[in-house]
């Protein structure tokens, strides 16, 4: 992520800020558990992001490309600090969607995965941020708004 704050940083911080804090609020400020699924450039980007919101932890790094999942696992614990907790790296995001402890996850896959990965996330009761477009074409984005 560059160090120019332009009006596109400013309003995907702006973004994440305030799903972060209204998922913290209705959990009475504990601590939400995440999942980055895609970790490419938005992933990598967006995970950092969020790692270093307070209460928020990446619990989970999911990609078919298990060096780029080891390195952004690498890279998020070296950012929360020293003694922090890797987050787990996951081929296949599906295995992660029935645990207990994970809140919620960050699609920020290929187009063609964004609808069904957010519509499998809400099918087991947790929370998407799905980037855009939210789906490869107009009938998935009518299912995830339904799911």
């Amino acid at each position: 992520m560059s160090d120019t704050f332009t009006r596109r940083t400013f309003l995907a911080s702006a973004t994440v800020a305030t799903t972060a804090l209204t998922t913290l609020h209705a959990r009475d400020l504990q601590v939400v558990n995440l999942a980055v699924v895609g970790c490419g450039g938005r992933g990598n980007d967006l995970g950092k992001l969020f790692t270093r919101l307070p209460g928020v932890v990446i619990t989970h790094v999911c990609d078919p490309d298990e060096n780029r999942a080891k390195k952004l696992a690498g890279d998020l614990a070296k950012l929360r600090g020293e003694g922090a907790k890797e987050p787990k790296v996951v081929e296949d995001f599906r295995t992660i969607l029935t645990e207990k402890e994970l809140d919620g996850i960050l699609v920020t896959t290929p187009n063609h995965w964004h609808a069904p990965a957010g519509i499998l996330a809400c099918a087991n009761g947790k929370h998407a941020y799905v980037e855009k477009p939210c789906s490869h074409n107009a009938r998935e984005g009518e299912l995830l708004v339904q799911a």
